[in-house]
């Protein structure tokens, strides 16, 4: 060892071995580095379970209410100390949030149109009917948009994407959605319905446990009517983070499907 670092470690003093002054502080800076990768295992083992990460995200409204919260709820199983935060947003909003990388990612029922943000589809999504339960249509295994035909409606503003969705449906069925309440969100819905204002034509992911001894759920004909979109920004690369909520999203999305 001596002769690889090329100076004395140990010298004799009466019958013992002791360590010279440079010895001495060769063992001070081995014991430094040795503390320093006593801290770097703990340091990736924090690393490994989400204890320094952070992991931020939008979703729109219908989505954020309960489908978002239980792909979160499966994330958190996997990392117990993991930071999270979900930010409701309406369309406009979640166009600025991932340009200006205010959140990792967001879940939308439409794409989301920006140089910026890359936005894929990634699961099909359908139209449901909200209604009380003592409705005639409240037995149906489905109900089609004719024979909504003059029922008294509850539908998002003009123009937004429920709407759109909801007169896309009745237009093709040759008949006009007769609309008596206006809500601004489509999660508005289910309070309106129970409250007797009429019935409702939502998302199936609104009407996500709307059911109850008062309302019930009825599909219209399974057409796919949106896909829900996962988008993020362009030039950031996804946290690992991101990458297994988008599986536990689908391995969700696939669990309920029938």
């Amino acid at each position: 060892m001596e002769d690889l670092v090329g100076f004395p470690l140990f010298e004799r003093a009466s019958g013992r071995l002791q360590p010279t002054a440079e010895a001495q502080m060769v063992f001070a800076r081995l014991q430094h580095i040795q503390s320093q990768l006593d801290g770097l295992d703990h340091a990736i083992d924090q690393i490994g379970r989400g204890e320094t990460g952070h992991f931020r995200l939008g979703a729109s409204p219908s989505l954020a209410r309960q489908l978002v919260p239980a792909a979160l709820s499966r994330l958190r199983g996997r990392f117990p100390d993991l930071p999270l935060q979900l930010d409701q947003l309406s369309l406009p909003q979640i166009v600025d949030y991932l340009a200006l990388a205010s959140g990792e990612c967001a879940v939308t029922i439409t794409a989301v149109n920006h140089p910026t943000v890359e936005s894929r589809p990634i699961w099909p999504g359908r139209l449901v009917c909200i209604m009380p339960r003592d409705h005639p249509l409240a037995g149906r295994r489905v109900v089609t948009a004719r024979e909504l035909d003059g029922e008294p409606l509850i539908a998002c503003a003009p123009g937004t994407p429920h709407r759109q969705m909801v007169e896309a449906a009745f237009a093709e069925a040759g008949v006009e959605p007769r609309v008596v309440v206006v809500g601004q969100f489509a999660e508005s819905a289910i309070g309106l319905t129970q409250a007797g204002l009429g019935i409702s034509v939502v998302d199936e992911f609104t009407a996500m446990d709307a059911a109850s001894d008062r309302l019930v759920v009825v599909p219209l004909p399974p057409v796919p009517r949106f896909h829900i979109h996962l988008s993020h920004n362009r030039s950031v690369t996804r946290s690992r983070f991101a990458v297994i909520f988008e599986t536990m999203l689908l391995e969700l999305l696939r669990d309920r499907t029938p």
